[in-house]
């Protein structure tokens, strides 16, 4: 953000600490693939409180829009926020590429306990290999099971002994919102499966 807008460093981190104590933006920090926060939290991304307010400040996006995923993802944790939740994003090396993990729960003794991929496509419930990130996550955390978002389709996905739950974006931000006003804290989280 320096680079691209020629201000200094840490003017921007003046500014996004203004922007998150007038609860307009939430900062979510790394964790590394053993579940651990880096020592100096140099790697981080930034989610708007409300998705409305991207439109506000720019313009409307239909739902084909290529913004609009990330504008799901806002609505999710923009739910998540609400209750405090200690949350969490993991990237990953998987070869050449990189892997993701949206929203990394971690549990009581701060091991990963409930992980959930955002998106905004049906796809993945027929081409579960292509969750790359979240497959690796859970194989290198013991993990057998995971929550992935969808535009509409509901599904149960067993791959790579990983029990896949797959809820629509809308369904689930709903269940979030439900559960924060009944006073459950944190990620939804599904049954444990047991390995096929």
């Amino acid at each position: 953000m320096s680079v691209a807008s020629g201000i200094s460093k840490f003017t921007i981190k003046k500014y996004l600490e203004y922007l998150e104590a007038a609860f307009l933006i939430k900062i979510i920090y790394r964790i590394d693939r053993a579940g651990k926060s880096f020592k100096r939290a140099n790697f981080k991304k930034v989610y708007l409180t409300n998705p409305s307010i991207r439109t506000a400040l720019f313009s409307a996006v239909n739902e084909d829009s290529d913004d609009f995923g990330a504008l799901v993802e806002t609505a999710v944790f923009a739910q998540l926020f609400h209750n405090n939740a200690q949350i969490f994003y993991a990237r990953l090396k998987i070869g050449t590429d990189e892997g993701e993990v949206d929203i990394v729960q971690l549990n009581t003794v701060l091991k990963p306990s409930a992980l959930t991929e955002v998106k905004w496509s049906d796809r993945f419930i027929d081409k579960p290999h292509d969750l790359r990130g979240i497959i690796k996550f859970c194989q290198t955390q013991n993990i057998n099971s995971a929550i992935v978002t969808t535009k509409s389709k509901s599904a149960e996905v067993i791959y790579k002994n990983i029990h896949f739950k797959f809820i629509p974006a809308s369904v689930y931000a709903c269940i979030l919102g439900y559960s924060i006003l009944r006073g459950k804290k944190g990620v939804l989280k599904i049954k444990e499966h047991p390995n096929p």
